[in-house]
């Protein structure tokens, strides 16, 4: 409580490392009736904002792309193109708990790309795109990482104004695992993610830029594999494939500067990060800058300090103007 990020020469750190816990949550359901295609699930996780993965109830556990809608934050409803034969579909609904996520609101009737700033610090993110208006229906759509903090979706035609919520999720480190696969030969790839369930959500990216999401098709070999099955044989190493179990990732970054609102220059050891009002800077302990006058200069914050060879400086309020004084100064016993 209390401590400053300090640059040691390397990194900005805490005298004290940051424990994040997670307690992402999730709801597994078996459906089908014979006669029904439309299922309302009620899952009590208290969010629209979830991750649903329906694959069959036995051998070979396909995945199946179904239409679902987000009714209310209790309750999904899935619309199946026919009816779903007895205990033959489970059902996985995926909420981030106290772990991390970023939802916004787009649209605005001229644009097809728009670019989100999540910044979950993370690059392998996803994204579930809905109607922002009841029945929450979900919406599919092309999806770019871009960087450990931006993505970019893009729609075949404009949406309207404020008519598109788009919710971007990171997988949980610990419950997930990913790997490369193509070979300009096979469509079929067997995963190996050792997650110990059937009970996961797959995704496919481009290796290489623009990263482009891709829709595969996938089944649940075992409790610890999938095989993920392509349209045509992907060339060599072109494609990441990540397979995980539990959502809300909260990620290390190496480089704090990857976050918004940070201007981080030449960093020099034993500088704090300071806010400036609009953005985190990295500024010396004390500053060997003495202010240029009483009433100091703009970005001057109440707590400043300031020293030289005749002086110590404290600055006692925020920067007013050219007639405020906000320093005050005392002399150094220069004898000792």
């Amino acid at each position: 409580m209390g401590e400053s990020l300090i640059f040691d020469g390397t990194k900005f750190s805490s005298s004290t490392p940051v424990t994040a816990l997670n307690t992402a949550e999730k709801y597994v359901a078996t459906i089908g009736n014979g006669t029904d295609s439309t299922y309302v699930i009620t899952h009590s996780l208290g969010t629209r904002n979830v991750v649903v993965t329906v694959i069959d109830a036995n051998s070979p556990y396909t995945f199946t792309e179904v239409e679902w809608e987000a009714t209310t934050i209790n309750s999904i409803t899935l619309n199946f193109s026919g009816a779903v034969s007895e205990d033959s579909r489970i059902v996985t609904i995926h909420s981030v708990g106290s772990g991390e996520l970023y939802t916004t609101t787009i649209g605005d009737g001229t644009n097809t790309e728009f670019e989100i700033d999540h910044n979950l610090g993370i690059f392998d993110t996803f994204a579930v795109v809905k109607n922002a208006a009841s029945p929450y229906e979900v919406i599919l759509c092309r999806y770019f990482p871009i960087s450990i903090k931006k993505s970019k979706v893009v729609f075949n035609t404009p949406p309207s104004s404020n008519s598109i919520t788009v919710s971007i999720f990171a997988p949980l480190t610990g419950y997930k695992y990913s790997t490369t696969v193509g070979d300009d030969t096979n469509v079929d790839f067997t995963i190996d993610h050792n997650l110990g369930t059937k009970n996961v959500h797959a995704f496919c990216r481009d290796k290489n830029s623009p990263y482009e999401h891709t829709l595969v098709g996938w089944r649940a070999a075992s409790d610890n594999s999938i095989v993920i099955s392509f349209e045509d044989a992907p060339s060599s190493s072109s494609k990441e494939i990540h397979v995980f179990s539990s959502i809300g990732g909260i990620v290390t970054l190496t480089n704090i500067s990857e976050l918004n609102n940070f201007n981080i220059t030449t960093e020099s050891s034993g500088e704090y990060l300071v806010y400036s009002g609009s953005e985190w800077q990295n500024k010396p302990r004390v500053s060997t800058t003495a202010p240029s006058s009483k009433y100091g200069s703009a970005g001057d914050k109440k707590g400043d300090m300031a020293t030289d060879a005749n002086y110590v400086y404290i600055c006692y309020n925020n920067y007013v103007d050219n007639s405020t004084q906000i320093w005050r100064r005392v002399a150094v016993d220069t004898g000792w």
